[in-house]
């Protein structure tokens, strides 16, 4: 090398040393502080100087040739808010591989960046100044040249730590804030030439985002724009591990918000082909995220989600434009919450609503999952999940496939609480498109077995259906199923097929199905093995209207059979074994449609089928017995062919059970015969018809030979009838318009009660010929015909059209006038008729109340082709229980070319109330306007009350008009409006000038304008209410007032509207005013009526305020405020219950709730409230008393009732309701000595006196069954007299004195006989539950009037204790003893009056039932008669027959024993023991006789007889006697001296305070002489009392006034005296001294003087005599100081009374 070249060489060296030298020495200074500090100076001041806005760099680090680094980094921007800033930028590049074209980025590291981006309006960004500035500087951009190389980019690791965006654009709306917490990501492969990326790994971490957008147009609708296009992108990206944790994200716009909050997000993927369109990921993890979206209430949402959703489903939709594959190795969910809501959609209020979800503790594990466009397949491990619905689930679990030619669910477990549904579903098909077009190729394997359904899921699913059954009534059921199905849907086969859990429903069959789903060639072969259910399990599962409302299912039923064939033709054998009876059918149908060739046979067999209760005719039908065989061919009436034989072996009909009807029918090409029997033992029948259904109308004859059918037995009437007849029908032609017939009712026999009613024939005989027709009735109640030219389904037509000329309402209806056109689509109908009834017996069988049928007469003719038409008819009279119809008469005629009419009548009756008197409407009919006019006039034909006007016919409506002088009420004239109208139709309503005037009284009715259908108002002015009320012509409708005010209805095409505001003043009730009534109503608040009713004036105010709710139907919402309301004023509405009433009501209720079942709250209080029950005649009082309303009804906190003498009765308790419809109770009542009557006659005819009770009632259960435990006890005060009704004598007299009856019918009698004495034990309440202790003190007095018109009397005074009762079946009972310890029973017959006084112990003693009580009565009359009647064929003619003249006091005893309803009643006579006037041989010879006729109880009722009505004993000649003082003489002698002696006792009563006087005068005949004297004797007798009552001195003696036999003293002062001392202050204990003197014609005048002694004593058993016990004295001065107080307390009572009577006088003359 020369010198040349090394100098040359060295320099060369010199300058790469230098370079490489100044390159080290960069590098080293590039490293020094302070040249970093200068680099970034000036690059700070370069930034500064050249986008003029504050810049820093904190620190700058360059470690070349690869790493740069900026910490502390800032930039501002122009409106001094932070641009961007940083804590660290770092960036390792490889800069010397830029010499390579290559750009490789080792690694991007930031930390701590903040940046702020803002957009403007005007669409200018923040930084936008910095691209400006430095723009400004370039030049144009020069041509790129080509290059021979490609710059190539490759990154490795990315680190964002503390990454902070904020971003904002009011042009798009965006507003973002961003935190990445941390990020890192190491790039395996990035390749931008062949498009191969590979990332092994992405970490994201501590993310916190907000995104609110509020763009201008829907920020969904841009979802509209996706891009379908499904072309393979060229792209080679590989994925490793993506793991996101720690993330929140929250978005917001106007139109859809969503928020995230992600625990954690791991996804491994395993290849990504994006050019063979096949993605493979091995593992997909999601673990405690929570997520929410809610779409925006516009529909502009709904429709762009629904385009966006359309757009997106056309990958799906169309398989075949991608190629997509998808695997997934594994997912797994766990404990997520899902939450999505579309306000789109309004919220469901209950169900699972698939607009508005939210899933709580979502787990979802699958596997081998795998997708192509025709196929996704894998396995579902588990999923489960709890949705706000209240759908759970528990587990779910399947492997699963959907493909081109087949479908399944192996494996399958889905369970919810409720429901488990497991086994398998498999499905296949030749194609999807292929099983659209005919899905009997659809093939099925399904297999359910141990799988159950809850309706309670299916209800969270399909909320809609709760209102459909059987979800509504039974949500909570649980349906069990059991079964499998294989096979084709055209071919399917189930083997086995069970389902239960519904109520008490099950279901165990097997079918084989073909054929499906054409129903014409269908064919089925189903067993059922066994289906069970009830009424209400189908009242649960059918919806609602689809059982029929006259059909009732059985309570319970089961079902066996089988069915074989088609629809057409089939084979079937079922058997129903129901709680309504079982039924049994064996059918074969073929070719079912070929009318033709049908063929069929059927066996039926009913046992005790209840026919009623299946159709809801409980009392119509019953059960039904029965089998039938029906074999033949053709359905067609007029060829076919069949044989019919049935046999009803018993059906209930009406209340009886009809027995053995037998029934053959045949049948042969159209012509049938048919034959039935009747054996029952109350009709027996038979019936023979034929009939020929070949010709144009059937041929019908027939005879119906009625043997006997006994009414009443059949329920058909109450008493005995029975009838028997025959019926012979004979109808050649059953053509009604050529009507040949003769139908005739024979040999008719009715038996009615006694009687034997042969009827004449009845018949119905129709001729009809080319030239006339006949149609003729009779019967003996009912004749009637009719003649003419006429077809009978044409007159109606024909007499149609006739009215129509007069008045059309066709012409109203339709708008159009019905055209009559002149030769009419039927021929002239021409007839006469005439109908005529009258009253027979029979009828008044039919109608027990028609008493009076005069007859009725109706005749007339018609004639289409003239228009004549004249209708005549009379009613003369008719009474129908009180309802009277006096001389009515009809007439209707079409004279002076109109219809006119006319109806009459002198009285109608309805009621007892009202009596309208010569009443009539007419008018007529003429150019389609009907005049009216009703009119009433009085008793003297004086016009009263006049309703006239015109109802004329529009288009399409009617018109009504007063006529000017057309209205008259209670004999005043009203003036009306001349252009007054009430016009109506289809079009609506509309009232013009209806005006009704009186004076100052004005009643109106008008429209708001002539608009159909505009508001209406009725006015009231000073409108009397009297004026209509006093038609009633009797004071039961005594009502009053004067009404103002009005009441106006509009929105008559919609829901009507209405208001009303009215007041009525001085309104009376029963001559009680009540006060001021203002009523205030409308409806103005939606489905709501408003109401506002008080009563003022009068002191009363009552206030009604709130609303009823139309919808919900009947709901309430009021209060019922109740200031005042005297009782005063509402004791008209009692209709005379109560009288003299005072005191007032105070209280307030609140009414909710609704009309079926009100909630009532409050409480009504009494202040000092009396009044007295009229039947009564009792005072009750109520000081300040108060019924409670609440919630569980009404209570009674102890109500007391007060009487008269301040006794009280007191109420506890409640009547506990919901409804105030069913009650149940919870009552005690308890009384002391309470007045429960003081009554009179002429308060009450049938039961009136004095009644105390003491009473203990307790009354529970239910207002169904009513449970009642009584203690009753009749106080010693009561004084009750109790008038049995007696029947009618008007019926009584029509019957005859001879009686006729069948021998062979006994059997019946005691049948019925049998029936009246069961209802006496039925009581009439049923269903009670009645226990009852009743005592009666002996003290009480009963009076029963036997017969008030003779004047039978019994008068009882005894004690009972009783027991009673009424059982649950309405059964009741009766048992314990009354015995009577004093009565009298007074006879009366005719002229003849006779006192019995019953014997002490008598007994009536009920065990049980209480008409077969046990009677022991003995009554006694006292007869004085001579006995010579009796003993004078004893006598003969040698003994002294005038002794036998005197009259001795005979005892005459009447007995009852054994059973109350069929007692023994005896008669005896008795002479007692006593010292008589007469010898003691004509007493033995009296007891002989007596002896001899009490063995012949005929003669005994004879002398019975003879004592009591003749007054005398029977001898030969009855109407005779030998005792004397028979005749007139004696009669008068009888008469006066009791007249005397009652007279003489009354004018001494008071004579002598202190001192008793009692007279009896006797004068008769006296026969103890021999011969006949008359004698008068006076017995005068003077007692006194001394030493407190307890000496008694009584002096008399007989007087003889008249006839004194020899020897006898006729005055002795003095003659008898008797002096008794009460040796203890109760009498028990008593000592008499007396002397009597008397005359005895044998023995003369003598004297007898004794001493006695007394002991009173009260006993059950004799030994009880000599023993007392220390009770009975306890008892006894218990009993003395109890009547002490009890006479103390009546003494302050009457005073109390007598005070406040003077002071309710002295309150009423103040208010006077």
């Amino acid at each position: 090398m020369g010198r040349f070249g090394r100098i040359a060489l060295k320099t060369l060296l010199w300058i790469i040393g230098g370079i490489i030298t100044l390159l080290l020495l960069v590098v080293v200074l590039i490293q020094v502080p302070a040249v970093q500090n200068f680099v970034k100076n000036k690059a700070v001041t370069f930034l500064q100087n050249k986008i003029h806005t504050k810049v820093e760099i904190g620190h700058i680090s360059l470690g070349l040739p690869k790493l740069l680094v900026l910490e502390n980094v800032y930039f501002e921007d122009q409106q001094k808010d932070t641009l961007i800033a940083g804590d660290k930028l770092k960036v390792d590049i490889s800069m010397l591989k830029l010499l390579k074209n290559q750009v490789e980025v080792n690694e991007i590291n930031l930390q701590g960046i903040t940046t702020k981006i803002y957009r403007g309006k005007d669409s200018v960004f923040n930084f936008d100044y910095i691209i400006k500035a430095f723009a400004g500087e370039q030049k144009k951009e020069p041509k790129p040249e080509d290059t021979t190389s490609t710059m190539k980019f490759s990154v490795d690791k990315v680190i964002l730590d503390r990454i902070n965006v904020a971003y904002k654009d009011l042009t798009t709306g965006n507003d973002v804030k961003f935190y990445l917490g941390h990020f890192d990501t190491r790039i395996k492969d990035f390749d931008l030439d062949k498009m191969k990326f590979t990332i092994p790994r992405i970490n994201l971490s501590d993310v916190n985002a907000r995104i609110i957008q509020t763009p201008a147009g829907s920020t969904i609708a841009q979802t509209a724009a996706v891009d379908t296009a499904v072309t393979p992108l060229n792209l080679d990206l590989s994925l490793g591990t993506i793991d996101f944790s720690k993330i929140k994200l929250d978005y917001r716009s106007n139109e859809m918000d969503a928020s995230v909050d992600l625990g954690k997000f791991l996804v491994e993927m395993d290849k990504i082909d994006l050019k063979n369109q096949n993605v493979v990921v091995n593992n997909i993890e999601l673990n405690n995220t929570s997520a929410a979206l809610r779409f925006a209430k516009p529909t502009t949402v709904a429709k762009a989600a629904e385009k966006a959703v359309k757009k997106l489903d056309t990958l799906a939709s169309n398989p075949n434009k991608s190629a997509w594959r998808a695997s997934l190795n594994r997912i797994k969910l766990t404990g997520n919450d899902i939450k999505f809501d579309n306000d789109a959609q309004a919220p469901l209020r209950k169900g699972m609503d698939f607009a508005h979800m939210h899933l709580r503790d979502l787990n979802i594990d699958l596997s081998d999952l795998a997708y192509s466009p025709d196929t996704i397949a894998g396995k579902v491990n588990q999923v489960t999940f709890n949705e706000k619905s209240g759908l759970v689930i528990k587990n779910f679990r399947t492997q699963f496939l959907y493909g081109p030619k087949s479908a399944y669910l192996n494996d399958l477990l889905l369970e919810t609480p409720q429901t488990v549904i497991q086994k398998e579903l498999q499905v296949s098909y030749p194609s999807i498109d292929a099983i659209s077009k005919n899905i009997g190729d659809l093939y099925l394997k399904a297999n359910l077995n141990g799988s159950k359904l809850g309706l309670r899921d299916v209800l969270l699913l399909m909320p809609t259906m709760s209102s459909m059954e059987p979800f509504k009534s039974s949500p909570n059921s649980v349906i069990r199923i059991n079964g499998q199905v294989t096979g084709k849907v055209n071919n399917l086969n189930i083997p086995n097929l069970e389902v239960s859990g519904f109520g008490s429903t099950r279901i165990a069959a097997s079918a084989k199905l073909r054929g499906l789903p054409d129903m014409n060639k269908a064919y089925f072969d189903i067993n059922i093995r066994d289906f069970r259910t009830t009424s209400s399990d189908i009242a649960r599962l059918v919806p609602k209207g689809t059982i029929p409302p006259n059909v009732s299912i059985p309570p319970s039923m089961a079902l066996k059979g089988n069915f074989k064939g088609s629809m057409n033709s089939f084979n079937t054998r079922l058997n129903l074994r129901s709680s309504y009876g079982a039924a049994d059918l064996v059918a074969a149908v073929r070719n079912l449609n070929n009318k033709k060739a049908a063929t069929y046979t059927a066996d039926l067999k009913a046992n005790q089928l209840n026919i009623g209760a299946l159709t809801k005719q409980p009392q119509t039908v019953g059960m039904v017995t029965m089998t039938a065989k029906v074999k033949g061919s053709g359905i067609d009436p007029k060829t076919a062919s069949l044989v019919l034989d049935g046999n009803v072996a018993s059906a209930y009909v009406k209340g009886y059970t009809y027995k053995n009807l037998n029934l053959k029918a045949t049948g042969t090409n159209g012509s049938y015969s048919a034959k039935a029997t009747m054996r029952d033992p109350n009709i027996t029948f038979s019936l023979d018809a034929k009939a020929n259904m070949n010709k144009k109308y059937p041929a019908v004859s027939g005879t119906f030979m009625l043997d006997s059918i006994d009414l009443q037995k059949l329920g058909f009437t109450k008493d005995v009838m029975r009838i028997h007849g025959k019926i012979v029908a004979d109808v050649p032609t059953a053509n009604p318009d050529y009507l040949n017939a003769t139908i005739k009712a024979s040999d008719l026999l009715i038996v009615n009660k006694d009687q034997r009613i042969r009827m004449d024939t009845i018949s119905l005989i129709s001729t009809a010929t080319a030239d006339s027709s006949t149609l003729a009735l009779k019967s003996s109640i009912l004749t009637a015909n009719m003649s003419g030219k006429y077809q009978l389904t044409q007159i109606g037509t024909a007499l149609q059209d006739v009215i129509n000329k007069y008045f059309d309402t066709g012409l109203a209806t339709t708008g159009k006038a019905t055209v009559v056109a002149n030769k009419p689509g039927y021929q002239p109908q021409q007839m006469r008729f005439a109908m005529r009834v009258v009253k027979t017996p029979l009828l008044q069988q039919f109608a027990p109340d028609l008493k009076q049928l005069d007859p009725i007469a109706l005749t007339g003719r018609f004639d289409s082709s003239t228009g004549e038409l004249i209708v005549n008819g009379s009613i003369p009279k008719v009474v129908y229980g009180t309802s009277i119809i006096n001389n009515t008469k009809l007439n209707i005629n079409t004279a002076n070319n109109a219809l006119n009419y006319s109806l009459t009548a002198d009285e109608i009756k309805p009621s007892p109330s009202i009596d309208l008197l010569n009443t009539s409407v007419t008018g007529s009919a003429q150019n389609n306007k009907l005049n009216v006019n009703l009119q009433v006039r009085d008793v003297n034909k004086k016009e009263r009350y006049r309703i006239a006007g015109a109802l004329s016919i529009l288009p399409n409506e009617y018109q009504f008009s007063f006529a000017n002088d057309g209205v008259l009420l209670n004999y005043v004239a009203w003036t009306v409006n001349p252009d007054n109208a009430l016009l109506f139709g289809n079009q609506g309503l509309n009232a013009r000038n209806l005006n009704l005037t009186n004076s100052d009284q004005v009643l109106s009715v008008n429209s708001s304008s002539t608009e159909m259908n505009s508001p209406i108002t009725v006015n009231f002015r000073n409108f009397h209410i009297e004026t209509l009320t006093t038609i009633a012509q009797q004071d039961s409708l005594q009502v009053g007032g004067v009404i103002n005010g009005q009441a106006r209805v509009s929105d008559f095409n919609a829901s009507q509207q209405f208001t009303a505001d009215m007041n009525i003043a001085d309104f009376s009730f029963k001559g009680d005013t009540v006060g001021n009534i203002a009523i205030k109503a409308n409806n103005q608040s939606a489905n709501a009526i408003a109401t506002n009713v008080s009563i003022t004036g009068k002191g009363n105010q009552v206030d009604l305020n709130g609303l009823y709710y139309t919808e919900p139907s009947g709901n309430l919402d009021m209060t019922l405020t109740i200031v005042k309301l005297n009782m005063k004023s509402i004791e008209g509405f009692s209709f005379g219950s109560i009288r003299n009433a005072s005191g007032d009501i105070t209280g307030t209720l609140r009414i909710t709730g609704n009309t079926s079942a009100p909630a009532v709250r409050g409480d009504v209080n009494f202040n000092n409230v009396g009044f007295n029950v009229s039947m009564l005649n009792s005072y009750f009082r109520m000081p300040r008393e108060r019924i409670t309303f609440n919630e569980e009804g009404i209570a009674f906190n102890d109500f007391t009732l007060i009487d008269s003498t301040n006794n009280k009765a007191v109420i506890r308790g409640s009547l506990f309701t919901k409804t105030f419809t069913d009650y149940r109770f919870g009552l005690d009542i308890s009384a002391k000595n309470f007045r429960v009557m003081n009554s009179t006659r002429a308060d009450n005819k049938l039961y009136y006196g004095k009644l105390f009770l003491d009473t203990e009632i307790k009354i529970r259960g239910t207002q169904a069954l009513p449970v009642v435990d009584a203690n009753l006890t009749v106080n010693e005060q009561t004084d009750l007299t109790v008038v049995l009704p007696s029947s009618d004598p008007g019926i009584e007299d029509r019957k005859g004195v001879v009686e006729f009856f069948d021998e062979s019918n006994q059997k019946l009698d005691s049948i019925l006989a049998a029936r009246q004495l069961d209802s006496l034990k039925q009581s009439e309440l049923t269903g009670m539950d009645v226990s009852a202790t009743i005592v009666i003190k002996k003290e009480a007095n009963f009076n029963i009037v036997i017969d008030e018109r003779n004047g039978d009397v019994v008068r009882l005074r005894g004690s009972a204790n009783l027991n009673g009762g009424i059982d649950k079946s309405g059964k009741t009972s009766l048992t314990g003893t009354y015995e009577v310890e004093e009565g009298s029973y007074n006879l009366s017959y005719a002229t003849v009056k006779r006192t019995f006084i019953f014997k002490k112990g008598s007994t009536i003693t009920w065990t049980g039932d209480p008409t077969s009580a046990n009677v022991d009565l003995t009554a006694t009359y006292v007869a004085n008669v001579p006995p010579i009647d009796l003993v004078a064929d004893q006598l003969g003619g040698s003994e002294n027959q005038i002794q036998y003249k005197q009259k001795l006091p005979f005892n005459v005893n009447l007995s009852m024993r054994n059973e109350l309803m069929k007692p023994t009643i005896g008669f005896d006579i008795v002479l007692p023991d006593s010292t008589y006037t007469v010898s003691q041989t004509v007493v033995n010879t009296v007891n002989a006789r007596l002896a001899q006729i009490r063995q012949e109880p005929s003669e005994m009722n004879k002398q019975v007889l003879g004592v009591l009505v003749l007054g005398h004993f029977i001898g030969e000649n009855p109407l005779a006697s030998k005792g004397g003082s028979t005749g007139v003489n004696g009669m008068i002698r009888n008469s006066v001296s009791g007249l005397l002696s009652d007279q003489l006792n009354r004018l001494a009563g008071d004579l002598i305070q202190g001192v008793d006087l009692d007279f009896g005068l006797n004068s008769g005949a006296d026969y103890s002489s021999g011969v006949e004297t008359n004698r008068t004797d006076l017995n005068v007798g003077l007692s006194k009392r001394f030493l407190d009552d307890r000496l008694t001195v009584s002096v008399g003696n007989n007087f003889n006034l008249e006839g004194a036999q020899q020897g006898e003293k006729t005055t002795n002062i003095a003659g008898n005296l008797s002096v008794n001392y009460k040796l203890s202050k109760d009498g028990r204990y008593t000592l008499r001294a007396y002397r009597r003197e008397q005359y005895v014609v044998i023995q003369g005048q003598i004297i007898e003087t004794g001493v006695g002694f007394t002991l009173t004593v009260d006993y059950n058993r004799f030994a009880q005599i000599f023993r007392r016990s220390r009770e009975d004295r306890e008892a006894r001065k218990r009993y003395k100081e109890e009547k002490k107080e009890r006479e103390a307390k009546e003494e302050r009572t009457e005073e109390a009374q007598k005070r406040e009577a003077v002071k309710a006088d002295s309150v009423r003359s103040g208010q006077q």
